[in-house]
């Protein structure tokens, strides 16, 4: 997914006013946070308006689905919506488990079977 997909996506799927620059703020968020705790040593440059919006995002298909929760949290608590926000919360902490065990079931541990 791309910077503009996930921005174009939460846009058809939840009327809100939250700026352009908001939502890639947030987005650019998420991203330094996967990068962080997940891909250590994965360099990050932080999403800009002058960002290509054609930038792919660090996470992939089929975990991908991350951004839409993760705006929708945003915007539900931006627009004081909490019972909403509260459920967009949880759809994006599920779904970020499921990313997150992944990537740690895929990474190889230094010295395991490294003989």
């Amino acid at each position: 997914m791309t910077l503009m997909e996930a921005i174009t996506k939460i846009d058809a799927q939840k009327h809100n006013t939250c700026s352009l620059s908001e939502k890639i703020g947030w987005v650019s968020q998420l991203d330094a946070m996967a990068c962080k705790l997940l891909f250590p040593g994965r360099a990050f440059t932080p999403y800009g308006e002058d960002t290509p919006t054609d930038t792919p995002l660090q996470i992939p298909a089929p975990f991908d689905e991350v951004y839409l929760y993760w705006l929708e949290g945003k915007i539900d608590y931006l627009n004081g919506e909490f019972s909403r926000f509260n459920n967009a919360n949880a759809m994006f902490a599920s779904a970020w488990e499921r990313f997150s065990a992944y990537v740690l079931r895929a990474t190889p541990k230094p010295g395991v079977g490294n003989r």
